[in-house]
């Protein structure tokens, strides 16, 4: 099995990452809870992009696009909020404007 390389997996990324959440002092920039080590603990760290990249590498990589959050605001809160902005066009602050024609529709 081989595994995908992942641009965050980059020494790069390994930086930009730990760059986020000394910014962050390790906080969670949603609920405030202090984010451990692991992956599958509720308040284990999540590095965010805040506007989806969608393959743009300058978003990617831009430092001021990133938020540190705990696993479970990333896997709740987050998740929801990119599936609104699948269904609907969004302003800038992420509220919904119009559904998105033929997404979503049954």
């Amino acid at each position: 099995m081989t595994r995908k390389l992942r641009l965050s997996d980059s020494a790069r990324g390994k930086q930009l990452r730990k760059a986020t959440l000394l910014k962050a002092m390790y906080l969670c920039e949603i609920c405030g809870v202090a984010l451990k080590r692991g992956r599958n603990h509720p308040q284990s760290a999540v590095v965010d992009h805040i506007k989806p990249h969608k393959q743009n590498l300058d978003l990617f990589w831009d430092p001021d696009n990133l938020q540190a959050m705990c696993k479970e605001c990333h896997d709740g809160r987050k998740a929801s909020q990119d599936a609104l902005a699948e269904r609907y066009e969004v302003d800038a602050d992420g509220w919904p404007l119009k559904r998105r024609r033929g997404v979503g529709k049954s």
